[in-house]
C-alpha cells in the first residue's frame, strides 16, 4: 500500500512539473500539433484533447488523428474536441516519462499568415504558432 501511495503522489508531481511543449505545423489542410508532457506508462491519460482554432481558420470536412490512428472529433465554434483512447482499467504500470501525442486535424483551410493556437489535455496546457504561406 505504502508503495502505491509514493507512485501516486510522484504522478501528480510529475504533472506539476516542467517539460510541456508544443510544436504546430499546417501543410495542405492539416495542422499537426505534437504536445510533449509527463505521461504515465506512454498513454495520454484521459481525455478529449481541446484545441482552439484561430480566428481565420475555416473548417471543412474536419477529421482527426492521434498518433497517426484515426480518432473521433467534435466540434463547438472554434473549439475542437478529439477524443482519446479510453484509459485502461485495473493496475497499471508506474513508468512516468515525457511522452509526445500527435494531433492531426484534416479539413482545415487558412489564408496566408502567422496563427496561434492553444490545447488542454488532462491538467496540461499548450500553446502553438504556425506559419501558412
Amino acid at each position: 500500500m505504502r508503495r502505491l501511495a509514493v507512485a501516486a503522489a510522484l504522478g501528480s508531481l510529475a504533472l506539476a512539473a516542467p517539460g510541456d511543449r508544443a510544436t504546430a505545423t499546417f501543410s495542405g489542410t492539416t495542422l499537426t500539433l505534437r504536445l510533449q508532457y509527463w505521461m504515465t506508462c506512454g498513454r495520454p491519460g484521459a481525455g478529449p484533447v481541446a484545441i482552439t482554432l484561430p480566428p481565420g481558420i475555416r473548417v471543412a470536412a474536419l477529421r482527426a488523428s492521434l498518433n497517426g490512428k484515426a480518432a473521433p472529433v467534435l466540434r463547438s465554434r472554434r473549439t475542437v474536441d478529439v477524443t482519446l483512447p479510453k484509459p485502461p482499467s485495473g493496475p497499471t504500470c508506474m513508468s512516468i516519462t515525457l511522452g509526445t501525442l500527435r494531433v492531426a486535424l484534416t479539413g482545415l483551410h487558412a489564408k496566408s499568415g502567422r496563427y496561434v493556437t492553444t490545447a488542454r489535455v488532462n491538467r496540461h496546457s499548450f500553446t502553438g504558432s504556425f506559419r501558412v504561406r
